[in-house]
């Protein structure tokens, strides 16, 4: 939350010398500002919320500016004390106008009122030649590193969660038909999915033949269509003259790539390639 310093003071549009001397400090910024009530012979003149508030300063140089401030909700004005204003010390000459934005046009400006700017006591480029510079630095290159890897991390954090949803998706989807073509062909299917911290997904799919037959060895495997989803469909074939035909997500170019072969796998202890379907027979 900025800093902001807000002085209450009351400014006459006929008397002058009704403001106490007012003080400001060099090189401050963004964090001073004046509430100013204007008044007509000592009566309150509220301010139209349309109206424009203008706020002319001449600096110690003979320089001038014009600022612009706003109304607040009672008739009053706010104006800022800017870095331009401060950035000399000495003596700021100062009035507040305000412009009517009636079918009239009206300027109505207040009497003078000072505020002091006194010298700061060291300049703002003076912090690189104390001895804590190189420590800020090293604080500065620190937080930017902590603030960098916080956010790595939440990209990181965010990519696994969605890898993991799509997998636990992917296998939610996908449908298995298994049907007895021959006798000895009566086929079941289970589909595990192992997901791991960093999000990749390994998908096992095991065949189990329910009436017992052993041996059997995966012949071919065949793209024979497609069903109303836009999802293919397979038919594989084993040397015992059983067919099994199954239904999975299309992958990105519309099909997938299969091997086989008759090597004997020991669950839990031999490596699974990760993001590969595998197709256990038993």
């Amino acid at each position: 939350m900025a800093i902001q310093i807000t002085r209450d003071i009351s400014v006459d549009v006929f008397k002058r010398g009704r403001v106490k001397p007012l003080y400001a400090k060099q090189y401050d910024y963004n964090s001073r500002f004046l509430n100013v009530r204007i008044n007509a012979d000592d009566v309150e003149v509220n301010v139209e919320s349309t109206s424009t508030v203008a706020f002319n300063v001449e600096r110690s140089d003979g320089s001038e500016g014009v600022f612009y401030g706003s109304v607040n909700e009672d008739g009053s004005v706010k104006v800022p004390i800017t870095s331009w204003m401060l950035e000399l010390a000495g003596t700021l000459l100062c009035d507040i106008s305000i412009i009517s934005a009636d079918e009239t046009v009206a300027k109505l400006t207040t009497m003078q009122f000072n505020i002091y700017v006194e010298e700061a006591v060291v300049g703002d480029d003076a912090i690189v030649e104390t001895e804590d510079y190189n420590v800020i630095l090293a604080l500065i290159k620190r937080t930017e590193e902590a603030t960098q890897k916080a956010e790595d991390c939440a990209e990181t954090s965010a990519q696994a969660v969605k890898n993991a949803t799509t997998a636990i998706a992917q296998v939610e989807n996908m449908s298995f038909a298994a049907r007895a073509v021959e006798d000895g062909g009566a086929l079941s299917a289970e589909a595990t999915c192992e997901v791991s911290e960093d999000g990749q997904k390994t998908v096992t799919i095991v065949l189990k033949n329910t009436k017992g037959a052993t041996g059997a060895t995966i012949v071919s495997i065949e793209l024979i269509g497609q069903d109303e989803d836009g999802n293919n469909i397979y038919k594989q074939t084993y040397d015992d003259g059983s067919v099994f035909e199954f239904v999975a997500p299309r992958g990105p170019k519309g099909d997938l790539t299969y091997s086989w072969g008759t090597d004997d796998l020991t669950a839990g202890v031999d490596p699974l390639e990760t993001g590969k379907l595998y197709f256990v027979y038993e």
